[in-house]
């Protein structure tokens, strides 16, 4: 990877190809998975009620073979994206809204950066998760002595379903 005042600033300059291959990238985000980040946790298996069964037969009406357990994987956000999207587009000590606060790595890496997250999710297990791998991660960073949420906030609520 290069540097320059852009690397200095952004981590990767903004308008770029990315390449989620390369070394940088996997060195990157091996340090950030090692914090204990697991956006999986506190997920059920089949989150979307037969989305799954339906996206099967679909394409097996289009002549192509899909298990319905080809259409479960969790998808995990990566942390070096989420880094690079907060370096880019949003200043330290800004806010971070999320919507769809489902897993762990969007907040942790918020209060990490020093961006004020507020995360919301129709699951109080998945925030129930998603704040105890936060706890876990802060007591870990303080007693390591290594620099804690660099003065970024988590926040999450659990939005009541009304389906």
């Amino acid at each position: 990877m290069s540097s320059g005042a852009l690397y200095d600033s952004f981590i990767y300059p903004p308008f770029s190809v990315l390449d989620a291959r390369a070394k940088w990238w996997q060195d990157r985000k091996k340090k950030w998975l090692s914090l204990g980040i697991d956006s999986g946790k506190g997920r059920k298996q089949d989150l979307l009620n037969g989305y799954s069964d339906a996206m099967a037969r679909w394409s097996a009406s289009q002549g192509k073979q899909a298990a319905p357990a080809d259409w479960m994987a969790k998808s995990i956000f990566d942390p070096v994206l989420t880094e690079l999207f907060y370096a880019w587009f949003s200043p330290v000590g800004g806010r971070v809204l999320d919507p769809f606060a489902g897993g762990s790595v969007r907040g942790v890496v918020a209060g990490l950066k020093g961006r004020n997250y507020l995360g919301f999710d129709i699951s109080e297990e998945q925030i129930e998760e998603n704040r105890r791998q936060a706890k876990a991660l802060q007591l870990i960073l303080n007693r390591s002595g290594k620099r804690a949420m660099r003065s970024g906030s988590i926040s999450q609520v659990c939005a009541a379903s009304s389906i």
